[in-house]
């Protein structure tokens, strides 16, 4: 059929969602049904839906026109309740030609309808437009998250209709966030950016559900003994941190309390601490805490950290000897959060003859290698504590910005 001229035939694959949402009739015999329709149609051709409505006893039909705009056609319905309505839907490209056709028999209750599909049919054996009517509700689950800078969360959508029978065909759900600088989203896929919020609205026939997520940047204390050196510009500059604050190891060992209001801390030497012991525990008191923690080179070598921190029951690392690296990385667990977003071939970093050569403690997970028999990364069995055999310091060439991209996201893994 033709709005105004003969059939087409040419078409495009279509994807539509069309949804009847019926209200309370006014008083009378029947009742009169409004359906709010609302289509979603991903086609470059199709530019107007028609709906007809047709039952033995009425005696006229009752038609419907729905111009797409931006590829959504909305709009109400009004029809009298009753048995045996047959609804018509046919779409119709931007000359008027009728491209889809479809239909169903149902009987339209005063209020509310059960959601039922329609199958349009192509009419020149491309692919079908599945259609549904109904009144629905979405759900949105988890309804509200927190989130890191950098960290995922898979959102799921459910679909009812009245009865609380879940819809099928819930991959037509549209997702979209209101503040994509904060988080994104795809397939319900949400990924944090920015610190701040954003709501993450999925869409399904024209009703819709949101779930709130609020974005953290992590907070980082670099506990050192490498004045002047530390990369706090570094981490900064990779967007992931709301702050990054330095305590200095040589003058003093850093309380409890002072660790606590961190999400993690980076602990790394260059000179020898005023209490390798000391440091080691309360590193490992604050472990204990819930808190993540990356331990980084010189911590497993001669000028390093001790204490309890570095006991099997913590560290993945055991200390061993000292010698030069080969330079390179060779990566064991490439699906590991740590590597997320690193270019490892432009991955570069100093070394020399004071890096550790550490074994592997029970249980723990190795990450990466040199390639040439040196343990490089490796995450505790724990999680929460990750060894990085690199120094992160400034002080010398070599280490490029893949390699804080690298220590960020150790950082991000184990809070």
């Amino acid at each position: 059929m033709r709005l105004s001229a003969s059939k087409v035939t040419r078409l495009w694959p279509i994807l539509a969602l069309l949804t009847a949402v019926a209200c309370e009739p006014p008083a009378g015999p029947a009742g009169m049904g409004e359906l709010q329709i609302n289509a979603v149609v991903n086609s470059p051709t199709v530019s107007t839906l028609a709906v007809t409505v047709t039952a033995a006893d009425l005696s006229d039909p009752f038609v419907f026109n729905f111009e797409l705009v931006n590829g959504t056609a909305t709009g109400t319905i009004t029809v009298p309740a009753g048995g045996r309505r047959t609804i018509t839907v046919r779409a119709y490209d931007v000359s008027g030609i009728e491209t889809h056709e479809g239909q169903v028999l149902v009987n339209i209750r005063p209020g509310p309808n059960p959601a039922v599909r329609i199958t349009l049919r192509p009419l020149n054996g491309q692919q079908p437009i599945v259609i549904v009517l109904g009144s629905f509700t979405v759900t949105v689950a988890p309804p509200a998250a927190t989130l890191f800078v950098g960290q995922t969360l898979q959102l799921a959508a459910t679909v009812t209709d009245v009865e609380g029978t879940v819809v099928g065909g819930t991959g037509d759900v549209v997702w979209a966030s209101d503040a994509p600088a904060v988080a994104t989203v795809a397939a319900g896929l949400v990924t944090a950016h920015l610190e701040g919020a954003a709501r993450i609205v999925a869409s399904f026939g024209g009703v819709a559900a949101a779930a709130q997520i609020t974005v953290r940047g992590v907070s980082v204390l670099i506990v050192h003994a490498d004045p002047g050196f530390t990369p706090e510009a570094q981490l900064l500059a990779t967007g992931r941190f709301s702050r990054v604050d330095l305590f200095d190891a040589r003058a003093g060992t850093p309380t409890l309390a002072t660790l606590r209001p961190y999400d993690v801390v980076l602990a790394y030497t260059n000179f020898f601490p005023s209490d390798a012991t000391a440091l080691g525990d309360v590193l490992a008191d604050y472990v204990d805490g819930g808190g993540g923690l990356v331990l980084s080179t010189y911590a497993f070598s001669t000028a390093g950290i001790r204490g309890r921190i570095t006991t099997s029951s913590y560290s993945p690392f055991i200390i061993a000897g000292t010698n030069d690296v080969s330079g390179t990385l060779s990566v064991l667990v490439p699906g590991d959060p740590v590597f997320a977003g690193v270019n490892l071939g432009a991955f570069s970093y100093f070394h020399n003859s004071q890096f550790a050569h550490p074994g592997l403690t029970a249980g723990a997970t190795l990450l990466a290698t040199d390639g040439a028999g040196t343990n490089m990364i490796a995450r505790s069995s724990s999680s929460r504590i990750i060894g990085f055999n690199f120094y992160p310091g400034t002080a010398v060439a070599g280490n490029n910005q893949e390699l804080y991209k690298l220590l960020a996201n150790a950082l991000v893994s184990v809070r």
